[in-house]
């Protein structure tokens, strides 16, 4: 996903971009952005992650340095995740869980669209604990933040709350608009 921070319209989300790009230049803590559908969110999250590959993050003296993301779908992981299962496919599902966590910088995209289960909660926990003891950044997407803990448990939540920057994207569906 090719997004950037000069294609996104800054009138739309001015608050967010800026909390975003200042992120990008300096990726600590976790982060979450959660609102409307079509309101930006994944947009900012791959402006993130390109800008981080193609600038990198600023370093004391000035310099930069790359960092590797990874941007995934909650859906997608997991659906990736129960396929390595039922081929019982162990050294492979415990590879992808290890890259999830080892990356520098994981932006899990709609969190809240993969299905609530209790397996699911603690593969969560598993990720965002060890992610959080190594101090590598996070951020999430949601379109529901009253129902994150429902989502990825509430012991995840905890886990992850600690320096967390919520960002709420409100507005239209500028996909709509589109349309229109």
């Amino acid at each position: 996903m090719w997004e950037a921070f000069d294609s996104f319209d800054l009138s739309r989300q001015e608050e967010a971009y800026e909390k975003d790009f200042a992120f990008a230049n300096n990726p600590r803590g976790n982060m979450l952005l959660y609102g409307n559908y079509g309101t930006g969110k994944t947009h900012l999250e791959a402006a993130i992650c390109n800008s981080l590959r193609e600038v990198g993050r600023l370093l004391p003296g000035g310099q930069r340095q790359p960092v590797t993301s990874l941007f995934v779908s909650a859906p997608q992981f997991f659906m990736t995740s129960e396929e390595t299962k039922k081929a019982f496919d162990q050294t492979n599902h415990i590879r992808l869980v290890e890259h999830v966590i080892g990356t520098p910088l994981l932006v899990f995209d709609d969190i809240d669209k993969s299905r609530p289960k209790e397996e699911r909660w603690e593969i969560y926990w598993f990720i965002f604990d060890a992610r959080c003891t190594a101090r590598r950044p996070t951020i999430l997407s949601t379109n529901r933040r009253e129902e994150l803990d429902r989502s990825i448990g509430e012991a995840s939540l905890s886990r992850l709350s600690r320096g967390l920057v919520a960002i709420e994207m409100a507005g239209d569906d500028y996909r709509r608009e589109e349309e229109a």
